[in-house]
């Protein structure tokens, strides 16, 4: 995509509860139709990221999903006007902690090749979370923030490599530029 992207909500961390159920297969749904799950490997420093995001036109309606979930940063993306597109909102659930809050919600309400990715990079980031160093603390708001640290262990690198090659076959190819 050519133009310039900004960020216009940042996460305000992990809720305490979980989502109601409507909540859960809403959200499901969009990322079905308009959003993505998966991993890719950054060119210039071999390390592998991991994504889980959701697109739209329609400002009102992706500010109404960040609402609903609480997590992952709301950005706008403008293109070059040689496009004539309108401008993109992308929720863009970065941080793996959030990532894994967001699919143990909505994994059982996805279908086809989502919920496959779902449950692997579930599977992944849930090993990720018990075997690293995670920093939590929480803010004014009783939301937990954190991150993880450290580095990726070979069998989580197996199963990333797998996401990975899941996109390249239902894709024909899948290439993210960094």
């Amino acid at each position: 995509m050519k133009g310039k992207a900004k960020t216009l909500e940042k996460s305000k961390g992990i809720p305490c509860d979980f989502l109601p159920q409507q909540a859960r297969i809403f959200i499901a749904g969009f990322v079905v139709g308009e959003g993505s799950i998966g991993a890719w490997i950054e060119k210039k420093s071999g390390s592998f990221r991991t994504c889980v995001n959701m697109a739209n036109t329609e400002f009102f309606v992706m500010k109404s999903v960040k609402d609903i979930i609480g997590v992952g940063s709301l950005k706008m993306h403008t293109f070059d006007e040689k496009y004539r597109r309108r401008p993109l909102y992308l929720i863009d659930v970065e941080r793996q902690n959030e990532q894994h809050w967001i699919l143990e919600q909505i994994t059982p309400y996805l279908i086809g090749i989502k919920s496959e990715k779902a449950k692997l990079l579930h599977q992944i980031l849930t090993s990720r979370l018990a075997n690293k160093r995670y920093i939590t603390e929480r803010d004014i708001r009783g939301r937990i923030k954190g991150y993880v640290g450290g580095r990726w262990s070979d069998k989580e690198k197996e199963m990333l490599q797998k996401l990975i090659d899941i996109q390249v076959i239902h894709k024909g190819k899948y290439v993210r530029n960094n």
